[in-house]
Protein backbone atom coordinates (compact mmCIF):
# COMPACT_ATOMS: atom_id res chain seq x y z
CA UNK A 1 0.00 0.00 0.00
CA UNK A 2 1.14 3.56 -0.57
CA UNK A 3 1.76 6.10 2.19
CA UNK A 4 -1.15 7.96 3.26
CA UNK A 5 -0.97 11.54 1.97
CA UNK A 6 -2.92 14.73 3.18
CA UNK A 7 -5.86 13.86 0.53
CA UNK A 8 -6.62 10.91 2.09
CA UNK A 9 -9.14 10.15 5.25
CA UNK A 10 -7.01 10.03 8.61
CA UNK A 11 -9.29 8.62 11.71
CA UNK A 12 -10.35 12.54 12.94
CA UNK A 13 -11.87 12.95 9.15
CA UNK A 14 -13.79 10.18 9.01
CA UNK A 15 -15.22 11.04 13.14
CA UNK A 16 -15.22 15.04 12.02
CA UNK A 17 -17.77 13.79 8.79
CA UNK A 18 -19.85 11.26 10.93
CA UNK A 19 -20.33 13.69 13.54
CA UNK A 20 -21.29 16.36 11.17
CA UNK A 21 -23.65 14.20 8.73
CA UNK A 22 -25.12 12.78 12.27
CA UNK A 23 -25.72 15.89 14.18
CA UNK A 24 -27.95 17.24 10.55
CA UNK A 25 -28.94 13.66 10.93
CA UNK A 26 -30.80 14.37 14.14
CA UNK A 27 -31.53 18.19 13.34
CA UNK A 28 -29.44 19.80 15.70
CA UNK A 29 -26.77 22.77 15.31
CA UNK A 30 -23.41 22.73 16.28
CA UNK A 31 -24.67 25.21 19.25
CA UNK A 32 -27.76 23.00 19.98
CA UNK A 33 -25.29 19.89 20.51
CA UNK A 34 -23.32 22.28 22.54
CA UNK A 35 -26.18 22.69 24.57
CA UNK A 36 -26.68 19.47 24.68
CA UNK A 37 -23.25 17.99 26.16
CA UNK A 38 -23.35 20.85 28.48
CA UNK A 39 -26.70 19.87 30.30
CA UNK A 40 -24.95 15.73 30.55
CA UNK A 41 -21.87 17.35 32.30
CA UNK A 42 -19.74 17.50 29.49
CA UNK A 43 -19.39 20.79 28.08
CA UNK A 44 -18.06 21.42 24.86
CA UNK A 45 -18.24 25.00 22.86
CA UNK A 46 -19.89 25.38 19.51
CA UNK A 47 -16.56 26.15 17.91
CA UNK A 48 -14.60 22.84 19.21
CA UNK A 49 -17.64 21.07 17.40
CA UNK A 50 -17.15 23.29 14.32
CA UNK A 51 -13.26 22.43 14.59
CA UNK A 52 -14.22 18.57 14.68
CA UNK A 53 -16.66 18.44 11.95
CA UNK A 54 -14.04 20.16 9.83
CA UNK A 55 -10.80 17.55 11.25
CA UNK A 56 -8.73 20.93 12.35
CA UNK A 57 -9.11 19.22 16.41
CA UNK A 58 -8.95 15.86 17.21
CA UNK A 59 -11.28 14.70 20.05
CA UNK A 60 -9.98 12.67 23.05
CA UNK A 61 -11.70 9.04 23.93
CA UNK A 62 -13.88 10.82 26.09
CA UNK A 63 -14.87 13.34 24.29
CA UNK A 64 -15.57 10.73 21.40
CA UNK A 65 -18.01 8.57 23.69
CA UNK A 66 -19.93 11.78 25.15
CA UNK A 67 -20.64 13.10 21.77
CA UNK A 68 -21.78 9.20 20.70
CA UNK A 69 -23.53 9.12 23.87
CA UNK A 70 -25.90 12.52 23.02
CA UNK A 71 -26.10 11.96 19.29
CA UNK A 72 -27.86 8.48 20.52
CA UNK A 73 -25.38 6.60 17.96
CA UNK A 74 -23.04 3.37 17.53
CA UNK A 75 -19.37 4.66 18.65
CA UNK A 76 -18.27 2.43 15.76
CA UNK A 77 -20.90 4.61 13.35
CA UNK A 78 -18.49 7.64 14.29
CA UNK A 79 -15.27 5.97 13.65
CA UNK A 80 -16.13 3.77 10.58
CA UNK A 81 -15.29 5.36 7.26
CA UNK A 82 -18.50 5.62 4.41
CA UNK A 83 -18.89 2.56 2.44
CA UNK A 84 -16.35 2.80 -0.27
CA UNK A 85 -13.88 4.92 1.57
CA UNK A 86 -10.64 4.56 3.17
CA UNK A 87 -9.38 5.53 6.29
CA UNK A 88 -5.86 5.47 6.96
CA UNK A 89 -4.65 3.99 10.51
CA UNK A 90 -0.83 4.29 9.89
CA UNK A 91 0.95 5.39 7.37
CA UNK A 92 0.69 2.48 5.41
CA UNK A 93 -2.15 0.79 6.69
CA UNK A 94 -5.60 1.79 5.70
CA UNK A 95 -9.16 0.10 5.90
CA UNK A 96 -12.59 0.37 4.72
CA UNK A 97 -15.69 0.84 6.81
CA UNK A 98 -16.21 -2.93 6.91
CA UNK A 99 -12.72 -3.48 7.90
CA UNK A 100 -13.17 -0.93 10.65
CA UNK A 101 -16.23 -2.97 11.78
CA UNK A 102 -14.38 -6.02 11.87
CA UNK A 103 -11.77 -5.05 13.55
CA UNK A 104 -14.27 -3.28 16.31
CA UNK A 105 -16.00 -6.30 16.70
CA UNK A 106 -13.20 -8.85 16.29
CA UNK A 107 -9.94 -7.31 16.57
CA UNK A 108 -8.58 -8.39 13.06
CA UNK A 109 -9.94 -5.67 10.74
CA UNK A 110 -9.13 -8.43 7.38
CA UNK A 111 -10.53 -11.53 9.30
CA UNK A 112 -7.73 -13.63 8.49
CA UNK A 113 -7.98 -16.79 10.43
CA UNK A 114 -7.34 -20.32 9.39
CA UNK A 115 -9.51 -21.02 6.13
CA UNK A 116 -11.70 -17.45 7.26
CA UNK A 117 -13.40 -20.34 9.43
CA UNK A 118 -12.58 -19.00 13.08
CA UNK A 119 -14.53 -15.60 11.38
CA UNK A 120 -17.16 -17.40 9.59
CA UNK A 121 -17.78 -19.28 12.97
CA UNK A 122 -17.89 -16.23 15.03
CA UNK A 123 -19.94 -14.56 12.59
CA UNK A 124 -23.20 -17.31 12.68
CA UNK A 125 -23.06 -17.14 16.64
CA UNK A 126 -23.38 -13.10 16.11
CA UNK A 127 -26.49 -13.90 13.37
CA UNK A 128 -28.00 -16.53 15.79
CA UNK A 129 -27.65 -14.75 18.89
CA UNK A 130 -29.51 -11.81 17.43
CA UNK A 131 -31.93 -14.38 15.83
CA UNK A 132 -32.38 -15.69 19.23
CA UNK A 133 -32.91 -12.24 21.17
CA UNK A 134 -35.62 -11.21 18.88
CA UNK A 135 -37.18 -14.60 18.99
CA UNK A 136 -36.74 -14.47 23.06
CA UNK A 137 -38.49 -10.76 23.34
CA UNK A 138 -40.99 -11.28 20.81
CA UNK A 139 -41.77 -14.37 22.81
CA UNK A 140 -42.04 -12.36 26.19
CA UNK A 141 -44.03 -9.47 24.83
CA UNK A 142 -46.26 -11.67 23.25
CA UNK A 143 -46.58 -13.46 27.18
CA UNK A 144 -45.40 -17.07 25.42
CA UNK A 145 -43.24 -18.67 28.01
CA UNK A 146 -42.58 -21.52 26.57
CA UNK A 147 -41.76 -20.01 23.04
CA UNK A 148 -39.39 -17.88 25.26
CA UNK A 149 -37.87 -21.20 27.22
CA UNK A 150 -37.08 -22.77 24.05
CA UNK A 151 -35.34 -19.92 22.58
CA UNK A 152 -33.62 -19.92 25.65
CA UNK A 153 -32.27 -23.24 25.46
CA UNK A 154 -31.42 -22.80 21.76
CA UNK A 155 -29.22 -20.05 22.72
CA UNK A 156 -27.56 -21.97 25.31
CA UNK A 157 -26.77 -24.96 22.89
CA UNK A 158 -25.42 -22.07 19.84
CA UNK A 159 -23.22 -20.76 22.17
CA UNK A 160 -21.90 -24.55 23.49
CA UNK A 161 -21.32 -25.37 19.43
CA UNK A 162 -19.82 -22.64 19.09
CA UNK A 163 -17.26 -22.39 21.98
CA UNK A 164 -16.77 -26.51 20.59
CA UNK A 165 -16.03 -25.18 16.63
CA UNK A 166 -13.91 -22.67 18.31
CA UNK A 167 -12.01 -25.18 20.03
CA UNK A 168 -11.37 -27.76 17.20
CA UNK A 169 -10.51 -24.39 14.58
CA UNK A 170 -7.76 -23.59 17.57
CA UNK A 171 -6.56 -26.95 17.38
CA UNK A 172 -6.28 -26.91 13.87
CA UNK A 173 -4.55 -23.98 13.44
CA UNK A 174 -2.74 -23.60 16.48
CA UNK A 175 -4.61 -20.69 17.77
CA UNK A 176 -5.82 -20.79 20.98
CA UNK A 177 -10.20 -21.12 21.43
CA UNK A 178 -11.67 -17.75 22.22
Amino acid sequence: MAKADETQMQPSDVFGARLREIREGRGFTQLELAARLEAKGRPMNKAAILRIEKGVRGVSLDEAFALAAVLVVAPAHLLSPPDGEHVWLTGNMAVNGAEMRNWFLFGDPLLISPEGRRVSARMDLVFTIEALAQAIVDAKRGGDSAGSQTAIRELMQAIAAHQQTIGEIGDEGGEEAS
